[in-house]
């Protein structure tokens, strides 16, 4: 399997589950506004970007993990992820886009991702559990706009725990925690 492409497929009641897909390195779902589970993309070896254009709500989770060859993924309309948004193992990421999410119910994690330079959230208003940012290449200056969102957020509740591990800048290899 190299290519799917549903483009008229709305909303899925279910799950999405892509995985092991060795050759899978087109995925076209460019009318899908809805998920009523979860959204599983895992383990497909060529697929290099994850593009749902008109994607707004998943009921319950994302989870995006060990796809060797993704470089990017773009969510622009999503608003909301009911449970937890989890990013992890993905070795060529570069990019994380979601600006118009606004509430993940759960997790946001970000993790293992050494080639992440990017991550827009820009609306981002609510996470109900743990924010974590974890071996990444990201700047201090996009670490800080999640901190800075944490203790600015008036009236609402923005992540319980707040965990932030950066990459150091000496050879040392040991991650350096940031108590932002």
């Amino acid at each position: 399997l190299e290519s799917i492409s549903l483009p008229a497929l709305e909303q899925v009641e279910g799950q999405v589950h892509l995985s092991v897909n060795p050759m899978l390195h087109t995925l076209a779902l460019g009318a899908l506004r809805s998920i009523g589970t979860r959204l599983y993309i895992d383990r497909d070896a060529s697929l290099e970007a994850v593009q749902l254009p008109s994607l707004e709500n998943v009921g319950d989770l994302v989870s995006i993990t060990e796809d060797p060859s993704l470089g990017i993924i773009v969510l622009p309309v999503l608003r909301l992820v009911e449970a937890s948004l989890a990013v992890t193992d993905d070795d060529q990421l570069t990019s994380v886009a979601a600006p118009s999410l606004q509430t993940v119910g759960d997790d946001l994690v970000l993790s293992e991702l050494p080639l992440l330079t990017a991550a827009a959230f820009g609306a981002l208003s609510s996470v109900g559990a743990s924010l974590m940012v974890m071996n990444t290449e990201l700047s201090c200056a996009v670490i800080e706009t999640f901190a800075t969102k944490r203790r600015s957020v008036r009236g609402r509740h923005f992540a319980k725990d707040l965990t932030i591990f950066t990459r150091p800048s000496s050879s040392s290899g040991l991650p350096s925690r940031s108590g932002l």
